[in-house]
């Protein structure tokens, strides 16, 4: 974005009248002294990190001590759903706070076309050091290629590959054309360049908005460090979700084993930042998230890819720390990734421009309300012939989950009831009025975002979509 939207970005940021809430008795640093009280913002994401695979929310597998602590000072976003169950789609989506039917970023490999500033241009103009290091997925010009400026959409240090997986040969571009490579197991080598970062940001006069997006544990799964392997070095002992049949048990096991080690090895670079964050004595004043951009099936109902709409590819884990909004909260208002830019811009005291499709939750994080009307969505507007799977649109609110094809209604679960969504209601005449309340709102909040629910074909034509493309052989093939 040009210089003169900067410009216009940097005067829309405003002071939202009691946007933040008074710290009281808490200690006010040199740091908060200098921004005037406006936090950092740290955001980390991983790559097809499901919100059951934690052990915070109690999966028996799962080593992550460090998330663990982390999440009882935290805020907990319990119903938080990815918008579209795939890299580049949520990507987008996270930066532009938009649905891919108005992005038009429906698939991996596309390039990015925004018509709205974007979450890098929006933080950069209101005053905030901005960067990004780790996995981009936006651009259309090859997942190895260098990312001209134009295309980094206002980020300003930059550390960044389009889209590898290989974890231990990983190579990264910098603001100029120079290729580089990580050291060993990119996620730690990513993790101590923004620490590095970190140490720089800590003396500065302004505040910072600062991006880490790591690779794993997305496949291949036998490629975490040799010691976090170890640590599943007997599949047999893991401990499987009971939708997933028995007689393919050993197989998936296998594949989770290399999947909870590369999550332990994240948790320990986790670990280290919010470390790091609290001996520069910035913690407190830094606005931390942890997140990923969709989930996994692994087995769940017999598939092993992510895209279908059950609670193992759409919902994704979301812990916010900033103290001024309380500790060990649990926010069961359902949140889809649209919804994460406003929300930082308002927490952040920069205006939320029209364009953005998702709703702020920093009414619901003050106490100003207590929903915005339970409901979040989930859009895939493509077909994917490799996976047998059409175009659908999902509803999640805190009770159900409700899914219809072009056909027609598909699923309906009540997650409650059935949290392994292993009892679809969707022809149950029994439930043919809940069917009815949900599909209603559904298309309610679709028509408030301008989705008109077309065909794969009408997507392709509107926003000149490449044809889908074969996976690798030996390969997932959808990232």
């Amino acid at each position: 974005m040009n210089n003169n939207i900067l410009q216009a970005c940097a005067l829309s940021a405003i002071a939202v009248a009691g946007a933040l809430p008074a710290t009281g008795a808490q200690k006010t640093s040199k740091q908060e002294q200098r921004q005037g009280k406006r936090p950092n913002v740290l955001f980390i994401m991983a790559d097809q990190w499901r919100a059951q695979a934690t052990g915070y929310n109690g999966d028996p597998n799962a080593r992550t001590p460090n998330l663990d602590a982390f999440a009882r000072e935290s805020i907990d976003f319990s119903c938080a759903v990815t918008s579209q169950p795939l890299s580049s789609p949520y990507r987008a989506s996270l930066i532009t706070g938009q649905f891919t039917t108005t992005n038009g970023m429906m698939q991996n490999d596309e390039d990015l076309k925004p018509n709205a500033p974007t979450a890098g241009e929006l933080f950069t103009g209101g005053g905030y050091t901005t960067g990004y290091i780790g996995k981009w997925h936006l651009f259309g010009g090859g997942r190895q290629n260098f990312i001209p400026a134009e295309k980094r959409f206002g980020f300003e240090r930059w550390r960044v590959m389009n889209c590898t997986h290989d974890y231990n040969k990983s190579f990264y571009w910098g603001e100029k054309p120079v290729k580089m490579q990580w050291d060993g197991y990119d996620a730690f080598a990513q993790t101590a360049e923004m620490m590095s970062f970190l140490e720089q940001a800590a003396g500065d006069d302004r505040p910072f908005c600062m991006f880490l997006s790591w690779g794993p544990p997305h496949a291949p799964y036998n490629t975490a460090p040799a010691e976090y392997q170890a640590m599943y070095s007997d599949p047999s002992k893991i401990v499987l979700r009971p939708n997933v049949p028995a007689e393919k048990a050993n197989s998936y096991r296998k594949q989770l084993a290399g999947y909870y080690a590369h999550i332990a090895a994240l948790d320990k670079a986790f670990g280290d930042l919010v470390a790091k964050l609290r001996n520069l004595g910035i913690l407190d004043n830094t606005i931390v998230v942890f997140t990923a951009d969709h989930g996994d099936m692994l087995g769940s109902h017999d598939f092993s890819a992510k895209s279908r709409p059950y609670d193992e590819s759409i919902r994704i884990p979301l812990l916010m720390r900033y103290p001024p909004f309380g500790a060990g909260r649990k926010i069961s208002e359902p949140l889809t990734t649209p919804d994460i830019l406003p929300t930082l811009l308002s927490m952040c005291n920069i205006a939320v421009p029209q364009q953005i499709q998702g709703r702020s939750f920093l009414p619901i994080l003050a106490d100003r309300a207590k929903s915005l009307g339970d409901c979040a969505l989930v859009q895939w507007p493509l077909c994917t012939d490799k996976l047998d799977l059409k175009e659908y649109r999902c509803l999640r609110t805190r009770q159900y989950t409700y899914v219809e094809t072009l056909k027609g209604p598909w699923l309906l679960f009540d997650d409650t009831a059935d949290p392994y969504q292993d009892n679809n209601l969707a022809e149950n005449p029994k439930y043919a009025s809940l069917r009815k309340e949900l599909a209603t709102k559904m298309h309610a909040e679709m028509e408030r975002v301008g989705d008109k629910f077309l065909t794969d074909a009408q997507y392709r034509t509107q926003f000149g979509l490449a044809p889908q493309k074969k996976p690798k052989s030996g390969g997932e093939g959808s990232e």
